[in-house]
């Protein structure tokens, strides 16, 4: 793919991944699952490691307007810097190097950042870090399957 090629399909999927956060699906307690990591995966799938983490910056902005931190975007930068990274070494299944982020690297930081900065109670912290796991593996799944029916 061209360079412009590659630009116009890092744009496209930067809007749509800020268009999947902003079309949350509130579950409760101002928790929300948000769809913009399919453009993120679908990113590390078609295009590569960097693409991705723009596509994630943008698509991650729109969570400080919806939880009111930061935290949320640096940890779902760092998932597309991640699996972008484990993808492109070998682990060619975007579910599983998702999984891997979530369990070594994601989910410790939503403790730090939810517990130790934020100073959220456990309970909350816990929901919160079991909920932005199973939202990156759902979202994961589907680009996976997405890139699956594409090839």
């Amino acid at each position: 793919m061209s360079l412009r090629g590659k630009a116009i399909a890092t744009l496209a999927l930067a809007v749509l991944a800020l268009g999947g956060n902003y079309l949350s699906l509130p579950l409760f307690f101002g928790v929300s699952f948000i769809f913009g990591s399919i453009m993120v995966m679908l990113a590390v799938w078609f295009l590569g490691t960097l693409p991705a983490v723009v596509v994630a910056i943008t698509g991650g902005l729109y969570t400080l307007v919806l939880w009111g931190h930061p935290y949320a975007l640096v940890i779902f930068t760092l998932e597309a810097a991640a699996v972008g990274l484990l993808y492109r070494r070998g682990l060619r299944n975007l579910v599983l190097a998702d999984l891997v982020y979530w369990l070594v690297l994601g989910g410790p930081l939503v403790l730090v950042f939810y517990r130790g900065a934020m100073g959220m109670a456990w309970e909350a912290t816990t929901l919160i870090t079991l909920k932005q796991l199973l939202n990156g593996l759902f979202n994961a799944l589907l680009a996976g399957l997405s890139s699956w029916a594409c090839s």
